[in-house]
């Protein structure tokens, strides 16, 4: 691998499967710590275990997570993994997460469909722009739910 010799403060742009990148970097060395550098992972954390998230239950039985209220839909612009914990209460069985562009006109897809509230980490890929998690318990309850989900890069 050819050594790139760069020492900069400001920034560097390198072209990666034709895509321009600013990165800022002090010292680069070689074209691939460059990309390396780019793929820093970005993450977010939203958690209610802390302070359990209050859930009203609808007469069909589904809440919607708030994560960023009023909106129950979260931008994941730049992330390329979601993984959700959901702590299942005897109210509060399972969860459905959705997909795709889901504020104002909606087009989306449940790509996690009645999962099971069983305290365990469940993974996916993120393709699409916005994401929404719908709680599943006993319909016209309230509930209190301990929940996490992160997004990373």
């Amino acid at each position: 691998m050819q050594k790139i010799a760069i020492s900069l403060i400001l920034a560097v742009t390198f072209v990666t499967a034709g895509i321009f990148v600013l990165m800022p970097v002090e010292k680069v060395t070689t074209a691939h710590q460059a990309i390396q550098v780019t793929e820093q992972a970005k993450t977010k954390l939203y958690q209610f275990v802390d302070t359990p998230y209050d859930v009203t239950y609808s007469g069909f039985g589904e809440a919607f997570v708030r994560f960023e209220p009023p909106n129950s839909m979260v931008r994941v612009d730049g992330f390329r993994h979601i993984c959700v914990e959901v702590l299942g209460t005897p109210k509060t069985t399972s969860f459905d997460l959705t997909m795709g562009k889901l504020s104002g006109a909606t087009l989306g897809e449940r790509i996690a469909e009645n999962q099971v509230a069983d305290a365990k980490i469940h993974c996916y890929n993120i393709s699409g722009p916005e994401v929404g998690l719908v709680l599943r318990g006993t319909p016209n309850t309230t509930d209190k739910v301990q929940l996490w989900m992160y997004l990373r890069s």
